[in-house]
Parts: structure tokens; C-alpha cells; sequence
């Protein structure tokens, strides 16, 4: 009976293969879509910087955090490179200001009269500025103040406490600069004059990244191919949003990320390695610390493996 419930099994296979073959002579294929568009979505990937508490129609979005604050540092630029930070006087003390250690002082004048000194970093590269703190002891206080190419300063933060406090000066919109500088210390009498124990900078977050979860892009069992990535953002003047792709067999072991690839209505996944999980890297820019784009969603499209789609069962009895 063993044998005889083997070779109808065989046969009822045989006859279903040749029905579909005889139905469709090609390989028979069909689409699948995988979309992620909700705040437990992108709650299950990797967020870095993110701010998803602004909900869209769809279900959620992913912007920046713009109100992060990373703080710059300064003495490392510093010991970098000395030439960095330059002052009209006490030039052997500048890094006094900025070494962390609020009993130490840049002092270029304690003695009055004293007429006005600067203190100047050069960043190294222009930033968005978020934020400025000074601690100063001082009759005569220094103003902080900004430059983008080392001539034109703004005043941003007044010279603020003189008592050995500190002196914080949000900065509302954020401001761009390459060049920090101190600038006061002016009095007119005798034994005035004043000393900066401490400056800090912070610059604005002005970028955050998305990294879907491993198996949230699931080609099924039976995949083929993946075939293009369709994103839906709202994005501003001086923002961007880019994209990455890496493929893996089991989920565990990846491909290299793909080149970054700009926004686009849709992005082809053909150049791939053609593996049955996608992960997606979304990476949100906003260039001035204001613009902030919105991703709302996305959709991967791939093609799979339909041929058994309507084989259920064999009952042999």
C-alpha cells in the first residue's frame, strides 16, 4: 500500500505541474510591496538624532531633531592646532578659556584702564550654532560673537553675568559660522578689567538617520528580485533626504551599503545583490538648522516566486 500511495502521489504531482505548464509556458511570478509608514514602524528600526512626534496622514513621520545639541570641541581644535585660537593679549594663556577648568583664565587685561581685547577661534569648518555659554569674572565683560569668514563679526550674546556664573545664550534662529570670537574688556578706571574662565559652542543637530529593522523588509520564501523603492517626504528648501540599500540572505549577514542615492519619486533596486531582506539606511539633512524634511513613508517592491500559489494539499488515504 506504501508503494502504490507513492506512485499516485507522483502521478497527481506530475499532472498538476503539467496543468500549470501547459497554462502559462513561462516562469510565473508575482509582485509583492513591503511599506513602512507608521511611528511603530520607524520605532522598530535604528534612530539616530530622529524626531518622530509629528504624525501625517499616513501614520507618522521621521524629521530631524533640530533642538539637540552636540557640543563642539574646542580644545581639541585647540591642540590640533595652537595657530587656531589667536588674541590681542595674554596669548600664553588662551587656552584657558576653553580647557575646562573654570579656575583657570584668559586675562589680558585686570588692571585698568583697559581698552578692548578679542579672543579667536577658527573652527575649523563652518558650523551651525546652536547654542554659546561664556563663565567670565569681569567689571569690563566680553560680548561672544560670530563670523562666517573671520572679518564680520555679529554680536550674539552681550557680555551678560560678570559674577562667576554662567552666562547662556540660546541662539533663536541658529546661526552659521567658522569663527567664534570674545570681544570687550573696555573700562576706563583704575584696577578694572576682566577674565574669561570658560567658553563653550554648540551646534545644532542637524542631521538624523533612519536604519530599518533587520527583517522588516521581507522578501517571503519564494523571492526573486527586488525591483524599486518608492518614497513618499515633504521636503523644504535647504533640507535633503538620501537613501542607502544592502541585501541579506538570512537577515544576519549583509552586503555592502550601496552609494548614498539622492530623493527620487522612485529608486531602482536592479544593481542590488539580489537577496531575500532589504535594509534601508534613510539619512535626513537640513543645511541651515531650520528646514526640516519629513520622510512619511516608503515602499519596497520586489518580485517573487508564484508558481505554488494555488496548491493547497494532497489527501491520500
Amino acid at each position: 500500500m506504501a508503494v502504490l500511495a507513492a506512485l499516485i502521489l507522483v502521478f497527481v504531482s506530475v499532472l498538476y505541474v503539467s496543468k500549470h505548464s501547459q497554462k502559462d509556458n513561462k516562469a510565473t511570478a508575482a509582485s509583492g510591496t513591503v511599506t513602512l509608514t507608521s511611528k511603530s514602524d520607524w520605532q522598530l528600526g535604528i534612530n539616530v538624532n530622529t524626531d518622530l512626534s509629528n504624525p501625517s496622514p499616513d501614520g507618522g513621520d521621521i524629521g530631524i531633531n533640530l533642538s539637540s545639541l552636540a557640543k563642539l570641541d574646542l580644545l581639541g581644535i585647540y591642540n590640533a592646532n595652537h595657530a587656531s585660537v589667536v588674541a590681542t593679549a595674554d596669548q600664553l594663556n588662551v587656552v584657558n578659556a576653553i580647557d575646562g577648568d573654570s579656575n583657570s583664565v584668559w586675562a589680558p587685561c585686570t588692571n585698568g584702564p583697559c581698552t578692548l581685547n578679542t579672543w579667536t577661534i577658527d573652527l575649523g569648518s563652518t558650523y551651525t550654532i546652536s547654542k554659546l555659554r561664556t563663565l567670565q569674572t569681569a567689571v569690563a565683560g566680553y560680548a561672544a560673537q560670530l563670523s562666517i569668514n573671520g572679518t564680520d563679526f555679529t554680536t550674539l550674546c552681550n557680555a551678560g553675568n560678570q559674577s562667576p556664573s554662567w552666562n547662556e545664550c540660546p541662539l533663536s534662529p541658529v546661526q552659521p559660522a567658522r569663527y567664534i570670537r570674545l570681544s570687550g574688556g573696555v573700562c576706563g578706571f583704575a584696577g578694572c578689567g576682566g577674565m574669561v574662565r570658560e567658553l563653550e559652542a554648540y551646534k545644532a543637530g542637524v542631521f538624523a538617520t533612519h536604519t530599518s529593522a533587520s527583517t522588516q523588509l521581507d522578501g517571503t520564501s519564494t523571492f526573486q528580485h527586488w525591483d524599486s523603492f518608492v518614497p513618499d517626504a515633504t521636503i523644504p528648501a535647504n533640507s535633503s533626504i538620501a537613501f542607502r540599500f544592502r541585501t541579506s540572505p538570512d537577515s544576519t549577514t549583509w552586503s555592502s551599503w550601496s552609494v548614498s542615492i539622492p530623493y527620487a519619486a522612485s529608486i531602482s533596486l536592479s544593481g542590488l545583490s539580489q537577496q531575500r531582506y532589504l535594509q534601508v539606511e534613510s539619512t535626513l539633512t537640513s543645511t541651515d538648522g531650520v528646514a526640516n524634511p519629513a520622510l512619511h513613508a516608503y515602499t519596497a517592491n520586489y518580485t517573487r516566486d508564484s508558481t505554488c500559489d494555488g496548491f493547497s494539499h494532497l489527501t491520500i488515504s
